[in-house]
C-alpha cells in the first residue's frame, strides 16, 4: 500500500512537478551568478622543482637552477569570484613544477645540454579551471654532481707591527672537500682565506671564511658545497731584539811554529724573537773555536740556532744566523840581531849604569811581517832594577816587541854595573 502511495503521488500532476523543478534550478543558477559571479583571475607562481632525488640518485644536478628558482609561472585561472578573491589573499594555494622523475638519466647527452620540460600545476579543487598559464615549457640544464679536495691558501695583508716578528700560518682543517657541477668544479683556481697582520702582537687563531675563486679570480663561493665554510687560522706572533754576538773563545794552539794574528768574526748581531722576559734576560751569546792543529788561516761557520734555542729563542725569519769566525794563522820565523848596548835601559833605579858587555846577541821569534819591522837600531832591550843596591849585578835581557813578537828561547844575561862601581882586571869589584 506503501509502495502504491508513492507512486500515485510522484504520477499525480508529473509534468506540474516537473516543471517546478527546473524552474527552481534555474532560479539557482541564475541567483549564484549574480551573488557570486565567475571570474578570470591573473597569478604569477613561482616555479618549483619537485623529485629531485632521481638527480641526486644518478649523481646529476641542475646546472641553471638560479634561472629556475627565479623563474614565474603566468597563469590566468577562472573561478567564482570568493574563490578567486581566496586564491588573492593566499597565492601558495597555486603550484606550478616541474618533476624530475621521469627523465632518463641514463643518457650522458643530457650533460650542459638544454631539455625542455614541461610545467605542470596544481590548483585547491576542481571549482578552478586553467585557462591558459605561460611559459607551458622551461629549459633545464644537467651537469655531474661531483667532489674534489683542495688545499686552503692564506692571502696575507700587512705586516705586524714594529718590534715583532711573525712566522708563516698554521689552518686547521688545511684542505676542504667541494661539491658541485662539473663544470664548476672545474673552474675552480683556489681556495683563500685573508688575514690582515697589521695591528696583531701575539699569537693569535683567528675564524675565516672559506672564498673559493676561478680561473678569472673570481668569487665563485656561493655556486658550491662545501665540507666546512670556515678554518682556523693561528699566526705565531713573538717580539723582536738585537742581541750581541760575543768575540768567540778560543781554545786549543795551532800547529808547531804556527802562530794566530788575529780573530774576527761577523756578524756581531742577530735578530732574534722569543718571550719578553726571555730577551730581557739575554743579550748576547758566545762559543767557542777549536783551532787545534791548524795550519793556514781559516774561516769557521757557527750555527747559532741551537744555542739560541737553549735559551727558547729563534733567529728572526730572514735573519742571518751563521756566524763566520776568521782566523789568520802565519808561520813564525826566527831573526837574529845584535844589538849595542846604548840600546840597553836600566829601569827602576836611579843609579848610574853601565854595561860590562859591548852588545847583546838575541833571537827574536815571530810572525814574517812582523820581524821584517825589528833591527837592531829600533827594538829597545831593558833590565828592570828595581829595589837593587850598587853593585855588579846579572840580570835577564827583555824586549818591548810588537804584539805577536817574542824572545825565542832563554833570555840573554847581561852585567849591570849599578852606581859607581870599579872592576879589575879580573871582572871582579874593588
Amino acid at each position: 500500500m506503501l509502495i502504491k502511495a508513492i507512486l500515485s503521488f510522484i504520477v499525480k500532476n508529473f509534468v506540474w512537478k516537473i516543471l517546478s523543478l527546473t524552474f527552481a534550478i534555474v532560479i539557482w543558477f541564475v541567483v549564484v551568478n549574480y551573488t557570486n559571479p565567475l571570474e578570470t583571475g591573473r597569478f604569477r607562481v613561482p616555479l618549483t622543482i619537485i623529485n629531485e632525488t632521481a638527480l641526486t640518485d644518478n649523481n646529476f644536478l641542475v646546472l641553471n637552477r638560479p634561472a629556475l628558482e627565479t623563474t614565474f609561472i603566468d597563469m590566468h585561472i577562472r573561478a567564482p569570484r570568493s574563490l578567486i578573491e581566496e586564491l588573492s589573499r593566499d597565492p601558495s594555494l597555486l603550484v606550478a613544477y616541474i618533476d624530475l622523475e621521469p627523465i632518463d638519466f641514463s643518457h650522458t647527452a643530457l650533460l650542459g645540454e638544454s631539455l625542455p620540460i614541461t610545467v605542470r600545476y596544481s590548483l585547491p579543487s576542481n571549482s578552478y579551471e586553467v585557462q591558459r598559464y605561460s611559459p607551458d615549457r622551461v629549459n633545464i640544464i644537467f651537469d655531474r654532481y661531483i667532489s674534489r679536495t683542495f688545499p686552503i691558501f692564506i692571502d696575507y695583508t700587512g705586516d705586524v707591527p714594529d718590534g715583532y716578528s711573525s712566522a708563516e700560518a698554521t689552518l686547521n682543517p688545511q684542505i676542504v672537500v667541494i661539491s658541485g657541477a662539473r663544470s664548476t668544479i672545474n673552474d675552480i683556481a683556489s681556495v683563500r682565506v685573508a688575514l690582515d697582520r697589521t695591528e696583531i702582537t701575539s699569537t693569535t687563531t683567528l675564524t675565516k671564511n672559506l672564498v673559493v675563486f676561478n680561473d678569472l679570480d673570481r668569487e665563485i663561493t656561493d655556486r658550491l658545497e662545501l665540507s666546512t665554510t670556515i678554518t682556523e687560522v693561528t699566526l705565531p706572533v713573538s717580539r723582536v731584539a738585537t742581541i750581541t754576538v760575543g768575540s768567540p773563545r778560543i781554545i786549543g794552539q795551532p800547529a808547531y811554529n804556527f802562530f794566530v794574528t788575529s780573530v774576527s768574526h761577523s756578524p756581531r748581531s742577530i735578530e732574534v724573537v722569543g718571550a719578553e722576559e726571555i730577551l730581557d734576560a739575554v743579550t748576547n751569546i758566545s762559543f767557542d773555536i777549536n783551532i787545534s792543529g791548524i795550519s793556514q788561516t781559516t774561516n769557521f761557520t757557527v750555527d747559532t740556532r741551537a744555542q739560541l734555542l737553549e735559551h727558547n729563542l729563534n733567529v728572526r725569519n730572514f735573519s742571518p744566523y751563521i756566524v763566520t769566525v776568521a782566523v789568520e794563522i802565519e808561520r813564525l820565523a826566527t831573526k837574529e840581531l845584535i844589538v849595542p848596548y846604548n840600546r840597553i835601559v836600566a829601569v827602576g833605579t836611579s843609579l848610574p849604569y853601565s854595561f860590562e858587555e859591548e852588545y847583546v846577541q838575541l833571537t827574536i821569534r815571530g810572525p814574517a811581517g812582523v820581524l821584517e819591522l825589528i833591527d837592531e837600531e829600533s827594538i829597545d832591550l831593558y833590565v828592570d832594577m828595581t829595589g837593587e843596591d850598587i853593585g855588579r849585578l846579572q840580570r835577564f835581557i827583555r824586549a818591548s816587541l810588537p804584539v805577536h813578537a817574542e824572545i825565542y828561547g832563554e833570555p840573554p844575561i847581561v852585567t849591570v854595573l849599578l852606581g859607581e862601581v870599579e872592576v879589575d882586571d879580573d871582572g871582579g869589584e874593588e
